[in-house]
């Protein structure tokens, strides 16, 4: 599933509470009706959604680090509100010759 803000949208409580809401009720679904048992979490480099957030609420000089932090705390609530699953994170991006990258973020 692909929305904007990815996994973000499942930790906006202050910022876009109704997008939390929304994606939390898809995962919730998705995990029941499918029997998922594996939540892979990825952020990307240069989120379009991330440089759209009030400037208080990222950092330019910090993104990644940012989005890395995002990605364990909403770990930590999968923990919690659906314990059956195994959440695995990544950060997708390019290297200077503009190969994709995928790297897992560390909890």
């Amino acid at each position: 599933m692909v929305i904007p803000g990815g996994p973000l949208s499942l930790n906006l409580f202050d910022y876009l509470p109704e997008y939390r809401q929304a994606a939390s009720k898809w995962v919730h679904f998705f995990a029941e009706m499918h029997k998922i048992s594996r939540l892979i979490l990825i952020q990307h480099q240069d989120c379009a959604f991330y440089r759209s957030m009030p400037f208080q609420l990222r950092s330019e000089a910090e993104l990644r680090q940012r989005q890395e932090r995002d990605l364990r705390r909403i770990k930590e609530l999968a923990r919690t509100e659906l314990p059956q699953l195994s959440v695995e994170l990544y950060y997708a991006g390019w290297d200077a010759a503009e190969r994709v990258t995928i790297e897992p973020v560390s909890t």
